[in-house]
C-alpha cells in the first residue's frame, strides 16, 4: 500500500490492482423501504438509520408480542460462487437488550434460488445482547462446495413479557476485498473507494468522524453531533477523455486538526489529505488524485 500527501501539494504512487468488490445485496440500507427483501411476521419499514442520516432507514422487526410465535425475518437471495470467500457485515439495535434474541446469518443453497433443501448455515452474529445502542459485527464467510445461492437473513424471537423489537440497517454481503461500510466508513463509487477521517482538538481531545452517505460518490462526516456537519467530500469518476482519473473534492465546516484517508481498493493507492488545527478548512480540487482508470 502505497500512500500521498496533500498539505496542498500531493504525490501519488499506484500499486498492482487487486479486484475489488461491491455489496451484492439491493437496498442494503433500507434507504426509504423494504425493496428487494422479502420477510416474515411483522417488518416494517422505520426512519431510525443507524448513522442518522435524515435520507435513510433501517427494518424494523417487531412488536414481537407472543412467546413461541414463528422467527420474525427479512432476507434476501443472492446468486453466489463457491469458489469466493464473503465478508458479511450488519449493524443491530435492540431497544430491550436480552428480552430479544436477535441474529444476523447467512444461509447456503445448493441451487440457485435459495429453496430446500439447504446445504447449511453460518454461525450467525450477536449472541450476547446489546441495550438501547447500535452494534455492529462482521466477519468472513465460506460457502460450502457446491453452493450456488445464499440467503441473507435478519431474524428476532422474543424471549420475555413485553413488546420487543430489533432494528437492522447497513448490512453487507461482499466478496473479500470489498469496501464495508460501517460507522466511520465511506464506500464511494459502487465500492471501489473506502474513505474515513480522524479529528483532534485543541484540547488533545481525538476520535474517528462517524460517517453518513448522502449519494453513490458522496458523503458527509460529523465529529461532536449527527446535527453539526463538519466535512462533506465526493470522489467522482472523470475517467473519460481527457481527464481519465479518479477527483476527489473535499469541504469543511472546522478548524480542528483533520486527516482524510482516501483509498482506492482496485490498485491499493491510499491519498491522505490534512487540515492543521487552529486554521480554516481549504477546499480539497484534486483532479489527479487517483490515475488508475478504469
Amino acid at each position: 500500500m502505497r500512500y500521498g500527501l496533500w498539505l496542498p501539494s500531493l504525490l501519488a504512487v499506484a500499486l498492482g490492482a487487486p479486484a475489488f468488490g461491491q455489496n451484492l445485496l439491493h437496498n442494503p440500507g433500507f434507504d426509504s423501504d423494504l425493496a428487494g427483501w422479502t420477510f416474515s411476521g411483522s417488518v416494517t419499514w422505520s426512519p431510525l438509520d443507524a448513522s442518522g442520516s435524515p435520507g435513510s432507514g433501517s427494518a424494523r422487526l417487531g412488536p414481537l408480542t407472543a412467546l413461541g410465535e414463528p422467527l420474525t425475518l427479512i432476507e434476501q437471495c443472492l446468486t453466489i460462487s463457491d469458489a469466493v470467500d464473503y465478508l458479511f457485515s450488519a449493524r443491530l439495535f435492540r431497544a430491550d437488550g436480552a428480552q430479544v434474541s436477535a441474529m444476523a446469518q447467512v444461509i447456503w443453497y445448493p441451487n440457485e434460488s435459495c429453496v430446500p433443501p439447504l446445504s447449511s448455515a453460518n454461525p450467525g452474529f450477536w449472541p450476547a445482547p446489546g441495550v438501547g445502542l447500535w452494534e455492529q459485527d462482521s466477519g468472513m464467510v465460506t460457502p460450502p462446495p457446491g453452493t450456488l445461492s445464499a440467503a441473507v437473513r435478519l431474524s428476532a424471537r422474543r424471549q420475555a413479557a413485553g413488546e420487543m423489537i430489533a432494528l437492522f440497517d447497513d448490512v453487507v454481503f461482499a466478496p473479500a476485498g470489498s469496501c464495508i461500510e460501517d460507522a466511520t466508513t465511506l464506500c464511494l463509487n459502487e465500492g471501489r473507494f473506502r474513505v474515513r477521517s480522524r479529528w483532534i482538538t485543541r484540547s488533545g481531545a481525538s476520535g474517528d468522524g462517524t460517517a453518513v452517505k448522502l449519494t453513490g460518490d458522496t458523503g458527509y462526516f460529523w465529529f461532536f453531533n449527527a446535527a453539526n456537519v463538519e466535512l462533506v467530500l465526493k470522489v467522482l469518476d472523470a475517467c473519460a477523455t481527457p481527464f481519465e482519473s479518479f477527483w476527489v473534492f473535499a469541504a469543511g465546516l472546522t478548524n480542528v486538526e483533520v486527516e482524510i484517508e482516501v483509498e482506492d481498493i482496485e490498485s491499493e493507492l491510499v491519498q491522505i489529505y490534512f487540515n492543521p488545527l487552529d486554521r480554516p478548512f481549504e477546499a480539497i480540487q484534486d483532479t489527479a488524485a487517483f490515475a488508475t482508470c478504469p
